[in-house]
């Protein structure tokens, strides 16, 4: 803080002792509770200053907040759609994974997508979970049949999960799954949710693909 600029008083002549003492003292009694009140308000003024400076560094997140992707057009028989909710859900949190792992985020491909919720249709239909069709299909016949051209590609599938956290949340805590979502060599992402018509079961599949 930069302290009140004091000027040099201009010589005069000594006045003699008890004269003015009372009015001179009141005048600089008066000066000091000027120049206190003005140190308090300065004072608090800059604390003001520091605590929000402060809680802007608190609050400054360390890296990128992942946010939900914007719903892509999408659909494995012509038809355009568009996501879910659920399937939104299920793209942030595997994002948000990605980037609490300081990964790069993964672009929504709709080819990918197509395979992907072609397949949770078919395993829900089924009553199955397995990375195999109905038809007996692999995901790579899957994918060749979606048109994705890929030079590295991978698939998560989670049934019965009751949000697309808990889905993610076992795909981490699985040895073989946890290296798909936080691949570093992936770079696209593809989901599919087929949800029961009483709501009580369920059947997440991710494909992710490079480049």
């Amino acid at each position: 803080m930069r302290a009140p600029e004091r000027r040099r008083p201009l010589r005069r002549k000594a006045v003699p002792a008890g004269a003015s003492s009372a009015k001179t003292g009141s005048r600089v009694k008066q000066g000091g509770l000027a120049a206190l009140a003005m140190a308090l308000l300065l004072g608090a003024a800059g604390l003001a200053r520091q605590r929000a400076a402060s809680d802007q560094e608190t609050l400054a997140p360390s890296r990128p907040i992942a946010v939900a992707p914007t719903p892509v057009p999408t659909g494995s028989s012509g038809g355009a759609r568009t996501l879910s909710a659920m399937e939104r859900d299920l793209a942030a949190a595997i994002n948000a994974a990605r980037n609490d792992a300081g990964l790069p985020m993964l672009t929504m491909d709709r080819q990918l997508t197509a395979a992907a919720t072609g397949h949770s249709e078919d395993l829900l239909a089924h009553q199955t979970c397995s990375h195999d069709g109905s038809d007996g299909s692999s995901l790579e016949s899957r994918l060749k049949a979606a048109g994705v051209e890929a030079s590295a590609y991978a698939e998560t599938v989670a049934c019965g999960s009751g949000s697309a956290d808990e889905a993610v949340r076992q795909w981490l805590d699985s040895k073989a799954h946890r290296p798909i979502i936080l691949g570093k060599a992936y770079r696209r992402l593809g989901v599919g949710v087929a949800v029961s018509a009483d709501g009580a079961d369920t059947r997440w599949t991710a494909d992710l693909g490079t480049p």
